[in-house]
């Protein structure tokens, strides 16, 4: 029947009376912990559960342009002083604050989430929720 496995609390991580397969996708799914008794609305795909109020971004900063979120949060976007040089083939341009300057970090940076679901501390990490 495939993998199966339980929904986890978005806010207190216990878990729910809801059990999911790695296929299935869901949007808009009310959710209910009978634990802490939340409710919230969830969306998952392939165990990955996302809920819109309590939503994380994590990304790598280069501390050469910009040290604080506050920072990145004041950029004036349209600028195009503000965007890294590099292009590849149609790729979205990347602001210089938001560039990784070294690709061997970055694929370190990689690897190491694969293996271990925790951000590398080789890299300068800053998040908005």
């Amino acid at each position: 029947m495939g993998e199966i496995d339980w929904i986890l609390c978005p806010f207190c991580g216990s878990k729910t009376r809801t059990k999911i397969r790695k296929d299935t996708v869901l949007i808009n799914f009310p959710l209910f912990c009978p634990k802490c008794k939340q409710k919230s609305l969830i969306e998952a795909k392939e165990f990955h559960i996302y809920d819109g109020e309590n939503t994380e971004t994590y990304f790598s900063y280069n501390p050469q342009y910009a040290n604080t979120v506050e920072h990145l949060k004041e950029a004036d976007m349209d600028d195009e002083n503000v965007y890294s040089p590099i292009d590849y083939n149609g790729q979205s341009p990347i602001p210089k604050c938001q560039a990784i300057t070294e690709m061997d970090a970055d694929v370190k940076a990689v690897e190491y989430f694969i293996r271990t679901g925790k951000l590398y501390p080789g890299i300068d990490w800053s998040y908005s929720s």
